[in-house]
């Protein structure tokens, strides 16, 4: 029983010689290989069929082995999803709403855009990119040493990159949900927190707005709030709830956080850069071909001995849970 990383773990530990485990480790590589060239899931990782389970992503605290075995799981699991064929797959087509909207999970209660206070709704987006511990520290000490560095333009499109991928993939998709959304929109989703609202500023017009829509409820021919509610700039549309259309007239006092507002802000240079796109029609972020030869790589050339001690931990905590487990121990 127990996880592959496990299982290879102990056998190595039985090993009475360098010569035997060497042999043993450089069968267990071949055969790691022989799977992504096979696109064969490496068995007893994670969640059997659901690469995107937690269980099934690396997490950074645990084995690195069992890491870079998991991002290999990944790999192998969009390399089967994705035929290598470059022609287009009638299953990547998305269907599009009545008003252009593609790509579309479900609507968000009671968020409107600021605009034509239109229905918004949650976009169908990428997973996030697995990642391993080790690609992690290095992602973060990359940019530590960009923002040291003040040289400029260069440096700052090398940390737009490092940072941008996953917040385009998403901004594109947003866009294909929601036609003729606004930056504000897609802040107010992605990251409600830098969308700030001064609840103490204009309080007569707040109490105002409240009252006309609280006034109309039960008076209009839906029971929704007015066609045109007195926030003295845009009306609200017709057929929107109370709560929706209180959530709106609220949501439009307010602004972009500071960071958010800084000339030459990340966000507001990639939705200026970005076209709607649903996630089916995307490039993968997680490029399989490029991320399996790493952990490969990474395999062939870490030695015997060392990956007996990357499984050590596992060694000792499968000891400790047999001591636990025995008589005298109960006792």
């Amino acid at each position: 029983a127990g996880s592959l990383t496990a299982r290879l773990g102990l056998a190595l530990a039985q090993e009475h010689s360098l010569l035997a485990l060497g042999a043993l480790w450089r069968a267990f590589v071949l055969r790691v290989r022989s799977a992504w060239e096979k696109r064969a899931p490496l068995p007893a990782m994670g969640v059997p069929g659901v690469p995107d389970a937690p269980d099934s992503l690396p997490q950074p605290g645990t084995l690195l082995l069992h890491q870079k075995l998991l991002m290999l799981n990944c790999c192998i699991a969009q390399a089967q999803a994705k035929p290598a064929s470059r022609a287009p797959q009638p299953e990547l087509t998305v269907e599009a709403d009545a008003d252009g909207g593609e790509g579309r999970l479900r609507p968000l209660p009671n968020l409107l855009s600021l605009g034509e206070g239109a229905q918004l709704f949650e976009p169908l987006t990428q997973p996030a990119v697995p990642v391993t511990e080790d690609q992690l520290l290095a992602r973060i000490e990359s940019l530590q040493t960009v923002k040291a560095d003040s040289g400029g333009g260069e440096s700052n499109a090398l940390r737009a990159r490092l940072q941008s991928s996953q917040l385009r993939s998403d901004m594109q998709a947003f866009k294909a949900a929601n036609p003729g959304v606004v930056l504000a929109d897609f802040v107010r989703w992605h990251s409600p927190r830098d969308w700030l609202v001064d609840d103490t500023a204009d309080a007569a017009a707040s109490t105002a707005l409240l009252e006309a829509v609280a006034g109309n409820e039960g008076g209009g021919e839906d029971g929704g709030a007015p066609a045109a509610a007195s926030d003295g700039v845009r009306p609200v549309p017709p057929g929107t709830s109370a709560e929706a259309a209180a959530a709106l007239l609220h949501a439009r006092r307010g602004s972009l956080s500071p960071r958010m507002s800084l000339p030459g802000n990340l966000w507001q240079q990639l939705w200026l850069a970005t076209l709607p796109l649903p996630a089916a029609r995307q490039r993968p972020l997680l490029h399989a071909p490029r991320e399996a030869e790493i952990v490969l790589h990474w395999l062939e050339t870490l030695t015997p001995t060392a990956a007996l001690h990357q499984v050590l931990p596992a060694l000792l905590v499968a000891a400790a849970r047999e001591l636990a487990g025995l008589p005298c121990a109960r006792g």
